[in-house]
């Protein structure tokens, strides 16, 4: 495999529900072309996205104002 594990390795995993080191998630991650966010939380993570919450992170105040924009915008435009 790509990744350098074997087929039993990766059945554990996929079956018996073992965890992979943070390692050997990352070159399953490689192996497959797919984003550690995404596999774990289903959404990939753009270098946009990547740049909104590294400012978000660095500033309680430009995360607030993020927030409070999205909450108004929610609110005008509610989904349907």
């Amino acid at each position: 495999m790509r990744a350098r594990l074997g087929a039993g390795y990766v059945h554990s995993i996929l079956v018996e529900g073992k965890d992979p080191t943070v390692g050997k998630l990352m070159a399953l991650c490689e192996a497959v072309s797919a984003s550690l966010p995404f596999i774990l939380y289903g959404v990939d993570v753009t270098p946009e996205d990547a740049a909104i919450l590294r400012k978000m992170k660095e500033s309680p105040r430009k995360r607030d104002a993020v927030l409070e924009l999205l909450d108004i915008e929610m609110k005008a435009n509610p989904p349907s």
